[in-house]
């Protein structure tokens, strides 16, 4: 499992070697490579965890609430909705670029999720509860995807906002709604005992950090912003971020 961990990786990274121009990158086979790669990568480390016995973390147990405040539908309609806001929104030529930016952002927030979630293999805060009622245990704790995901969408969407909205009511109220929503979301996750406090912070700081980086990237294929560039270097690879 390991090693199949380690080429999986080095696929999704050897793909984005350079700093690339949006005419050349963006729709391109190494774009789609990256994407593709990283939502099949995170659907196989979903199904088959490389640790899946031996917990790094654990936590205490607490009772299963079966209600769910945010369901994982709610997401979807969320992630859907911030790509339409993107690619038919204000912004000019950014539009396509960006929303090629936001699915790529959303795919290795995923991905580092379920990398996470297959090394750690943290128990759920109602994993005892859950298994007495016959309910699935399958998915693991560290880090949430819910936290995670929301973040992501609230950093990339708040940046692309912030840069292109003429009025300030949107440039400060976009993403205090945005982040607020994705708040509210990592909340419920630690009380209605799906995840610990640690899980949901460590989900909102990878998702922030993604969609921030990843945005840059993008950002910075036109020559005006921030850039981000992987190059080969004498031990593997060399990440460089340019603001």
């Amino acid at each position: 499992m390991d090693e199949w961990c380690r080429w999986l990786l080095a696929g999704i990274t050897l793909v984005t070697v350079g700093g690339p121009r949006a005419e050349e990158f963006v729709g391109s086979w190494r774009e789609y490579g990256v994407i593709g790669s990283a939502l099949v990568g995170a659907a196989i480390l979903e199904r088959w965890p490389p640790n899946q016995d031996h917990p790094l973390i654990g936590g205490p147990q607490k009772p299963y609430i079966e209600r769910e405040r945010v369901p994982d539908w709610t997401l979807g309609v969320a992630h859907v909705a911030a790509l339409a806001a993107i690619r038919f929104g204000p912004g000019g030529k950014d539009r396509v670029r960006h929303a090629h930016g936001y699915v790529m952002a959303a795919a290795l927030t995923q991905f580092s999720t379920s990398l996470a979630r297959g090394v750690v293999a943290r128990r759920r805060p109602n994993y005892e509860a859950a298994r007495a009622l016959g309910e699935s245990t399958r998915s693991k704790s560290f880090f949430s995807g819910h936290a995670s995901s929301a973040f992501c969408l609230a950093t990339y969407s708040s940046l692309y906002t912030w840069r292109r909205a003429e009025k300030p009511l949107y440039r400060i109220g976009v993403p205090l709604i945005l982040y607020g929503a994705a708040t509210y979301t990592a909340w419920t996750r630690v009380a209605e005992h799906r995840h610990y406090p640690s899980d949901v912070i460590a989900g909102a700081l990878a998702g922030s950090v993604v969609g921030s980086l990843v945005y840059r990237w993008y950002d910075g294929m036109d020559g005006t912003a921030g850039s981000m560039t992987l190059a080969p270097a004498s031990s593997g690879l060399a990440l460089a971020i340019r603001f």
